[in-house]
């Protein structure tokens, strides 16, 4: 398989224009990860945007959305694709990001960085987490998901929301601090398998574990989970 695998949360999140791209739910690829990794395509998560092309930096910050939304269609991000977003005026860039919330510290981050990717860094986002994190506004999260999601290189856990909450619910942490979060899933989760284990438990946190309701009836790990607020329980 060559080109891209366009990634979306839901079936109603499948773009109605035409693309040239593979187009698929998340439940499909996890179903097939190994069908759909044939090749290294890249993955877009349309909702949750982690890597898109050699912007993939850009596209993990316009990923920091409330729900699903983020960049709506495939359109919108094969324009920021192209675009010299250095250049941008920072308005123009607020509007593009408007639904993200924070969106003025968000576009003054992303100018910096496409500034200094393109002054430091030859126009290439940098391969390593020490220069990743030279880039305004990227902390360990978003240095994991570019370098793990779009290089495929795996030098830590992504912790966001989803990990930090299902992983304590599981017990694998006491942890509140994301950097200590980090350093307990390390210990305990292979190597191979940090980068697979961030997706697994952020999809999870969605479809299955969600906040407000847990819907634990219908959870694989509800009888190792021994969380108080369970909506049912085995055990």
């Amino acid at each position: 398989m060559t080109g891209w695998v366009i990634l979306v949360d839901q079936p109603k999140d499948l773009p109605n224009a035409e693309t040239p791209h593979k187009v698929i739910t998340t439940s499909e690829y996890l179903a097939r990860p190994r069908l759909f990794d044939m090749g290294r395509p890249k993955l877009v998560n349309l909702a949750r945007s982690y890597a898109y092309q050699s912007k993939g930096y850009y596209a993990s910050l316009l990923a920091e959305a409330r729900g699903h939304r983020v960049v709506p269609t495939v359109e919108t991000m094969l324009e920021l694709r192209e675009a010299k977003l250095y250049e941008h005026a920072l308005p123009e860039l607020e509007d593009l990001i408007r639904t993200t919330g924070f969106f003025r510290n968000k576009a003054k981050s992303i100018q910096g960085a496409a500034r200094v990717v393109t002054e430091e860094f030859g126009g290439k986002v940098p391969q390593t987490m020490e220069e990743i994190l030279t880039l305004p506004g990227v902390a360990r999260k978003t240095g994991n998901v570019v370098l793990g999601s779009w290089y495929g290189i795996a030098v830590g856990v992504v912790v966001d929301t989803h990990v930090m909450r299902l992983s304590r619910r599981l017990e694998l942490t006491r942890e509140t601090a994301p950097e200590k979060v980090e350093r307990d899933l390390i210990k305990i989760i292979p190597p191979d398998r940090w980068i697979a284990f961030s997706h697994e438990l952020i999809h999870h946190g969605r479809q299955i574990c969600v906040a407000r309701k847990p819907r634990c009836v219908d959870c694989t790990l509800e009888k190792i989970c021994n969380s108080a607020d369970k909506t049912w329980s085995s055990h």
